[in-house]
Parts: C-alpha cells; sequence; structure tokens
C-alpha cells in the first residue's frame, strides 16, 4: 500500500509538473504560444521578455508553487503510511514535477526548463542550500546579463554546495543523488538552447582583463 501511495503521488507531481502556466496564459491573455516566441522557452523568463514582467510574475509564482505542491501531496497522500516525512519521497515528487515542467503531457511534451520548479521545492527541503545557489545565479546573471548563464551556474553549484552542507552536519545521505538529479536535468534543458562557450569566453576575458590592470 506504501509503495502504491508512493507511485500515485509521484504520477500526479508529474501532473501538476506538467501544468504549463507560461503556455496558458500566453495563449489566454495574448492568444500566441510563448514557445514560437523568444528564446522559445515556456518559463517565466521568456514570458517577461514578450509579454511583460506582469505576467512573468505570476508564471513564476506558480512555478515556485508547482514544486511546493509536489512535495506536499507526497507529504499527505502518505502521511498515514510513515511516521515522519521522508526525504526520499519528498525528492521524487520534487523530481517528477520537475520532468512533468520540462515534459508537460498537456502540451505535447514541450515545456520549460524548471528552474523555478525546483527552487520551490528546494525551499521546503533545504532553504539554507536554496540561498546559497541563490547568490550564485544572481552574481552570475548580473555579470552575464544572461539569466541562463546563472541558472546554469546555480544548477552546476548546487552538487558543490550541497557537498560542503554535509560535510558540516550529518555527512552524506541519498539526497546527494537526488541533488544531482536535479542539476543534471535543469543543465541539460540549458545547454540545448544556450551558447555557454561564448558566455564562458567572455567572463574569460574580462577576469584577464582585471587581472592584466
Amino acid at each position: 500500500m506504501v509503495f502504491l501511495r508512493c507511485a500515485v503521488s509521484m504520477l500526479l507531481s508529474y501532473l501538476i509538473g506538467s501544468i504549463n502556466v507560461a503556455v496558458l496564459l500566453a495563449k489566454k491573455v495574448k492568444k500566441r504560444d510563448v514557445r514560437d516566441l523568444g528564446s522559445k522557452n515556456a518559463g517565466a523568463t521568456n514570458v517577461a521578455r514578450i509579454f511583460g514582467i506582469r505576467l512573468g510574475v505570476i508564471v513564476l509564482i506558480i512555478d515556485v508553487a508547482k514544486g511546493i505542491a509536489a512535495i506536499g501531496l507526497g507529504r499527505l497522500l502518505c502521511a498515514k503510511f510513515l511516521e515522519t516525512p521522508s526525504m526520499s519521497l519528498d525528492y521524487l515528487n520534487l523530481i517528477a514535477a520537475i520532468l512533468g515542467h520540462c515534459f508537460p503531457i498537456f502540451f505535447e511534451f514541450r515545456g520549460g526548463k524548471a528552474v523555478a520548479t525546483a527552487a520551490g521545492g528546494l525551499l521546503l527541503l533545504n532553504p539554507l542550500i536554496l540561498s546559497a545557489i541563490f547568490a550564485v545565479f544572481i552574481l552570475l546573471a548580473i555579470k552575464t546579463k544572461n539569466v541562463g548563464v546563472g541558472s546554469v551556474g546555480a544548477a552546476v553549484s548546487l552538487p558543490l554546495i550541497y557537498i560542503v552542507w554535509a560535510l558540516l552536519n550529518d555527512g552524506f545521505s541519498l539526497e546527494f543523488l537526488f541533488v544531482c538529479i536535479m542539476a543534471a536535468i535543469v543543465i541539460w534543458r540549458h545547454l540545448k538552447g544556450l551558447d555557454l562557450s561564448a558566455e564562458l569566453v567572455k567572463l574569460r576575458d574580462e577576469w584577464k582583463g582585471k587581472g592584466e590592470n
């Protein structure tokens, strides 16, 4: 019974992730498919760039809420069978929601990059680590003026920051595997449409120029 409830919670988490608000809002309000415009990404940044900050913020908030909802749903369904919240189940539900956001069954499996949904889950599971990777994101996004580079940098830093956190606390657990999976999904989704090499060269040249001054 526990396995069945956990499987159902993961399926429902995937379906929650598949509700892509960027696509729905763009079609409802602007009569356009955001996946055909701008960066062609069904996410908050592209919506804000194409349709304005207000719609972008709405998408961002709901995408964050999807990560929180997926974890909450799993805990609700399995609360009677688990004496304490299961960290593994929490992460499995979050990963299911992330996959739903990236490959939504309701929208031809063409979704977003899941940064906000992942952040929503981490807000519940480990807000300290979320704060650290958010700082990395802000630093890189401002430095390069590219949100995608900031997102990739934050995803790359996630396992590294977790290692530091684990060494300072109770040591490693299965949680490390889950954060690596989350980071890999976000990185892969971004690298498909991001000329990361050009951004890295630009950063290198800037730092090199400062070193020579």
